[in-house]
């Protein structure tokens, strides 16, 4: 998560969507004034390796005084009601609001491989029917309607060319440098199409818990 005054951006960073890589190439552009949170310990030594900023004012004790609620600490993957409960209304309202998301059956097959794959002790069908809860996370972190609705929800797919739509391009070619997290999932057999074939019980549960970001973004339903 990253909350920069200098480019009046407040970036609500999802889970498997290549929020990471996203936040590394922003924090070039930051200053000593925007909160950066902190991330894993290889990717600040990337994001350091780069010469780019890394986690600061996410503890910063003036948001104890500015928060209603007297909430404080900024963190990784907070909820945009989170962050509006810290920032409170005017900086909400003024700054653009920014998020990341990835077609959930792309998604969630990001996460098993990132978490073990059959190191986690489960096939990938027991880990997504073990983990409801996983299918719902993105939607809770930036709702897509609501009062905690942001500005603009970038699809992950087509990230390059959003990016530029939105005036975010230096953004963009920044990432185009950086692969964060990028090695844990194989090249090969992991397709939507090679991992949900055969498996149409577990393609309409995804399609039931995550039905309004399928519709939203027009996302691929694996082909069976």
């Amino acid at each position: 998560m990253i909350l920069s005054h200098k480019l009046k951006i407040i970036f609500i960073k999802t889970k498997k969507v290549g929020g990471t890589s996203f936040e590394i190439a922003m924090s070039k552009f930051c200053d000593e004034q925007d909160v950066i949170t902190p991330i894993a310990d290889r990717d600040e030594e990337l994001r350091n390796s780069l010469g780019y900023r890394g986690a600061q004012n996410h503890k910063n004790k003036k948001w104890y005084f500015l928060s209603k609620k007297r909430r404080k600490l900024f963190y990784n993957h907070m909820s945009a009601e989170e962050v509006r409960g810290i920032i409170g209304q005017k900086i909400w309202d003024e700054y653009k609001k920014i998020t990341i998301y990835r077609n959930p059956f792309d998604a969630i097959i990001s996460r098993y491989y990132y978490l073990g794959a059959e190191k986690t002790g489960l096939s990938f069908e027991d880990f997504v029917i073990s983990n409801p809860k996983a299918l719902l996370e993105n939607s809770q972190i930036a709702p897509l309607s609501g009062p905690f609705r942001l500005n603009y929800y970038v699809p992950y797919h087509k990230m390059q060319d959003e990016l530029a739509r939105i005036g975010l391009s230096y953004i963009s070619d920044e990432i185009q440098k950086i692969s964060a997290k990028g090695s844990y999932r194989p090249k090969e057999g992991t397709s939507m199409e090679e991992i949900f074939s055969g498996r149409p019980h577990i393609v309409d549960l995804i399609c039931k818990a995550c039905a309004e970001e399928i519709a939203h973004f027009n996302f691929d339903v694996p082909n069976l």
